[in-house]
């Protein structure tokens, strides 16, 4: 392996220091992952050259963090560019195991332990036979949440190909800027934040109980699950859909059903109950619901989480439908009062973690398929779209739901406890409008 510390060449150091927003101390302090599968291959020198000219645009990202003092130093000492060895499977091995989540994870996940003061490391690795190459990003979360990876990734990618920048603009170096206290005391309680005394670096075992796998759902199956469940809904209560006043999106509806599947296949233990909290932690972009919106192009975090507090009880008796739209109604709850009022609570504590993080039994969902992000189109390094995105990188009760490559359809990457995963697959909403990657 080859690590270069790729440098902006461009750097100005008259603003040393860039203090991190309430938005960015609220993220969880972890990286995640990005992962991209070619069949073709670009050299090392363009990889570095792109990288080195996209820090030009990011150059808070070649610093280095210090959360304790609630600082990203721009200090410039460069991103980690690892150039692994050349793997020892080819591409046709990848789709041989039809790029399972266990088989790519296995092979492909890289070890970051000890680089938490590094905002950002990418990893570059030939396959076999010179059929292609993998190419990774690992983004520490207080820096960036998943909206501003994608202007990173689509601006890096779009370097590599034509040398220019994918976006016109993009607004960085103002991470404070939709994050002022407005003074006065918050209007809410704010169960979801936890406060400490010190920043919570999150450190996940490498053995992990859990098993991840990766479900998929065709645009024709999606559309069918969602007719499904408000037919089945409004049937169960006689109602009419004019009288659902909170009607619950198609994205609602299946992360509801993967909720209640993952609910009802939990292996019974005496500390189980009915009264158990199994809550539903949703990560909600900001940038919209903001009054006047943040800009699409705002670098830094401005995410929340929606938590919908289910028991298992009200989980069992409850139909789909019914969940999904207290999921859609947690979601109208964010207003841009709500959101103020939580920026208030935060100026009051030192360091705060958001709850659903450390919650043992709440089940977290990410979604990573907008309409605003074309992953595949924009990851092009010059030689057509990958093959394959993914996210290596779970721990139980988690969940990413990404685009295929297939456009409509969806991955679903899933991690539960690994004695509850062969139950789990074989639940009848599961089995209705879920294939496997085995």
């Amino acid at each position: 392996m080859k690590t270069v510390l790729v440098k902006n060449k461009n750097f100005n150091s008259i603003n040393a220091e860039n203090s991190l927003s309430v938005g960015d101390l609220m993220a969880p302090c972890y990286y995640i992952n990005f992962t991209f599968f070619y069949d073709y291959v670009i050299d090392e020198a363009t990889l570095e050259s792109a990288l080195s000219k996209t820090l030009e645009r990011y150059p808070e990202l070649s610093g280095r963090l210090a959360i304790d003092q609630k600082q990203l130093k721009l200090t410039n000492e460069g991103v980690p560019l690892r150039h692994l060895d050349t793997s020892k499977f080819s591409l046709q091995d990848l789709k041989l195991n039809k790029f399972s989540y266990e088989f790519i994870s296995e092979h492909f996940k890289q070890n970051v332990e000890g680089y938490s003061e590094v905002p950002m490391i990418v990893t570059s690795q030939k396959l076999a036979a010179s059929s292609g190459m993998v190419l990774q990003f690992d983004v520490f979360h207080t820096v960036v949440d998943t909206s501003a990876c994608y202007l990173l990734i689509a601006d890096f990618c779009s370097m590599v190909k034509s040398g220019s920048y994918h976006f016109e603009e993009v607004e960085q170096g103002v991470r404070c800027k939709y994050f002022s206290p407005s003074g006065n005391p918050p209007r809410y309680p704010h169960h979801e934040v936890v406060p400490f005394d010190q920043p919570l670096i999150l450190q996940f075992p490498p053995q992990s109980p859990s098993e991840t796998t990766t479900l998929y759902i065709t645009k024709d199956k999606l559309q069918q699950l969602k007719k499904d469940v408000y037919d089945s809904g409004l049937e169960i209560k006689g109602r009419t859909l004019r009288e659902i006043e909170c009607k619950p999106s198609t994205n609602d509806c299946m992360i509801s059903m993967l909720h209640k599947a993952y609910v009802e296949t939990l292996p019974s233990t005496e500390e189980i109950s009915d009264e158990t909290s199994y809550a539903l932690g949703i990560a909600v972009n900001l940038r919209k619901i903001r009054i006047p919106p943040a800009a699409k192009t705002f670098f830094g975090n401005m995410l929340t989480s929606s938590v919908t507090p289910f028991s298992k009880g009200s989980v069992l008796k409850s139909s789909v439908f019914d969940m999904a739209v207290e999921v859609r109604r947690g979601i109208g709850m964010l207003s841009e009062e709500y959101i103020q009022s939580c920026i208030d609570k935060l100026d009051q504590l030192k360091f705060y973690q958001h709850y659903v993080i450390l919650n043992p039994t709440t089940l977290i969902l990410t979604n990573w398929n907008s309409n605003e992000w074309d992953w595949f189109r924009a990851s092009d390094i010059g030689g057509g779209k990958p093959v394959k995105f993914s996210r290596l990188g779970f721990y139980d009760r988690a969940g990413a739901i990404l685009p295929s490559s297939r456009e409509g359809d969806l991955e679903v990457i899933f991690a539960v406890l690994r004695e509850q995963m062969a139950d789990f697959k074989k639940h009848p909403h599961i089995q209705k409008y879920f294939q496997f990657d085995d």
